[in-house]
């Protein structure tokens, strides 16, 4: 696979970059904290700087990682079939491509990658570049219009949903701003939805609306789960939830930030909910990340389906980072080793008084 001189692009942040913060010590945060009691544990031979998106895919319980050199892991519920399918090049005449850290797994198992490319002497462009279950590149994806992608979900029909910023807006081609667009197979866009919160008509391209946005872009999250879409704002400690098909808002879940007591330190800055992680029936988990005078905070904490905070604790070293959840409550952590490489951990999340 060709990259350009700065390789894949990911935001190691989004997945693992907190690990370095997850070293302390379990802190009470209210009458019951989380546990996770192991049913699996499965070596990964990578390093969790190499790791990117990761993915949960129901219909045939697998579990996706993109590794940033262009290679997926594909680790079955067995703990049996791990595989390394490294990703074809695309087609001849794509001088540079870069890919996002996101990935989509369609019912057919082809795996959907944010990226953009170039092309000489034509200029270049961007989308998703498709990929069947052995990493054969099968197509790209252009979308139009152009959206800025850095998280992606597929629906049954093949329909895709983009999480990112629409720069037309920002250059005056519109006066709606929309987080969440949605694609047809081919790439033409037929709806917009989830509004930027950012004050209306605020096109300025530095600072405040800007900056806000990408973080709420990069840090957030999607997903389509019982026929409804949602839709994760970190900053804003809320899910949205929408109708995929028309794009209606259903409604929004807000989520309690830990107490400042929690975190066992003084906080510099406001929290923000850095991964969601549905677990069906029995609510959310939370990743929180708060930063301090030390650096970062990290606090797990346990939601009901209305986004009350049930239980939560600091995240100890020996458990490891939530990365990714099966819709039946159970919770996959990366657990880092010894020697720089991590571990996947399987088991489900249980209270302690």
């Amino acid at each position: 696979m060709r990259h350009n001189s700065t390789g894949l692009r990911f935001r190691p942040l989004a997945v693992l970059g907190l690990l370095a913060s997850l070293c302390a010590t379990a802190v009470v945060v209210s009458a019951a904290e989380l546990a996770i009691r192991p049913s699996s544990h499965r070596r990964l031979n990578v390093k969790p700087a190499e790791l990117g998106g990761v993915v949960y895919y129901g219909p045939n319980r697998t579990t996706y990682f993109l590794h940033s050199q262009g290679v997926v892991h594909r680790i079955g519920d067995d703990d049996e079939s791990l595989v390394r399918i490294p990703l074809q090049s695309a087609p001849e005449g794509v001088n540079s491509q870069v890919l996002y850290s996101d990935i989509a797994v369609d019912s057919k198992g082809q795996m959907f990658v944010a990226a953009t490319w170039t092309r000489r002497p034509n200029g270049g462009g961007a989308g998703i570049l498709v990929y069947d279950s052995d990493g054969r590149y099968q197509r790209s994806i252009v979308l139009s219009p152009r959206s800025n992608i850095r998280h992606l979900a597929i629906d049954p029909s093949g329909n895709i949903f983009v999480l990112g910023i629409d720069p037309g807006y920002f250059r005056g081609a519109g006066n709606s701003c929309f987080l969440i667009h949605k694609y047809t197979p081919d790439g033409s866009r037929v709806n917009a939805f989830s509004a930027c919160p950012i004050p209306p008509g605020d096109r300025t391209l530095e600072g405040g609306a800007w900056d806000l946005l990408t973080f709420e872009v990069d840090r957030g999250s999607l997903w389509l789960e019982n026929g409804k879409l949602y839709h994760v704002l970190p900053a804003n400690h809320v899910i949205r939830v929408f109708d995929p098909v028309t794009g209606v808002g259903i409604g929004e879940i807000p989520l309690q930030p830990p107490q400042p007591e929690a975190l066992g330190t003084v906080a510099a800055g406001p929290s923000a909910a850095w991964r969601v992680l549905s677990r069906g029936r029995d609510g959310f988990l939370v990743v929180w990340s708060t930063p301090t005078g030390a650096g970062r905070a990290s606090v797990v904490t346990a939601h009901d389906r209305n986004g009350a905070a049930t239980a939560g604790q600091r995240t100890p070293s020996r458990i490891g980072m939530p990365v990714a959840s099966a819709f039946n409550g159970h919770v996959f952590l990366l657990t880092p080793q010894p020697d720089g490489t991590v571990s996947l951990l399987r088991g489900a999340v249980v209270r302690t008084e």
